[in-house]
């Protein structure tokens, strides 16, 4: 028998040893090396942690938005230019900038017929630092020719006349004149409005809170119909202001 029971004590030893030598094994092939465990938390994208998944991105749109600006393009209809110009509207085409402390914004609505094409440009307070307020230079523009006009109503005599209109002839040899001839005002229309140009052309000026519009319409007619025209296109624009 004790043959016998000594086989059995040496299976069971081995049994045992092969029992703990596996289960060491096996500990040691589930822990991460050092440098594994490094690569695995470097590889980890941005994208799919939590706080880049509820967190909102980051943009600089804000910077250049231009919150209440308008666009030109958008102050006139296609029905609102055919009930004036007898055309419905073909294409439009924007531009404008920022020039001398104003952000301007021009719109050309172009007709079936070209010479009855509209130019629209508004005008507003730009961003920059720099920037100016439109109703300012408005009335250095159209205030200074409304103060000429009255000055020139009350000088009495015509020797002060011919004097004033010496000194008038002087400054616009000097300036750089927009105008070949003095505005005139338009009443009804816009907090101010005024029509420049000559007989052949011109465009309508029109104020409204501290932005204003000029309207340039194409076509036939005499001065007093496209004085007409733009103003009617211009009260269009203007509710939309």
């Amino acid at each position: 028998m004790r043959p016998i029971f000594l086989m059995k004590l040496v299976i069971a030893l081995l049994a045992l040893t092969w029992i703990l030598n596996a289960c060491g094994k096996s500990d040691i092939s589930q822990q991460p090396s050092g440098n594994e465990a490094g690569t695995s938390s470097q590889s980890v994208p941005a994208s799919s942690s939590p706080l880049a998944k509820h967190s909102p991105a980051t943009t600089n749109s804000g910077l250049s938005s231009g919150v209440g600006k308008l666009d030109a393009c958008s102050l006139l209809t296609s029905d609102e230019i055919r009930s004036v110009q007898g055309e419905s509207l073909k294409e439009t085409k924007s531009s404008g900038g920022v020039e001398g402390g104003f952000k301007r914004s021009q719109c050309f609505f172009a007709l079936p017929t070209f010479n009855n094409s509209i130019s629209l440009v508004l005008t507003e307070r730009g961003d920059s630092s720099s920037a100016r307020d439109p109703k300012e230079y408005w009335e250095e523009t159209f205030g200074k020719a409304e103060k000429e006009k009255d000055r020139e109503r009350s000088t009495s005599s015509e020797k002060e006349r011919e004097k004033e209109k010496l000194r008038k002839r002087n400054r616009e040899e000097r300036e750089e004149e927009e105008r070949e001839v003095p505005p005139q005002k338009i009443m009804g229309l816009g907090d101010e409005a005024f029509w420049t140009g000559t007989p052949v052309g011109g465009a309508l000026y029109a104020l409204k809170g501290n932005r204003y519009i000029r309207v340039s319409v194409g076509g036939a007619g005499t001065q007093q119909a496209k004085i007409n025209r733009s103003k009617a296109l211009a009260q269009f624009a203007l509710k939309r202001m």
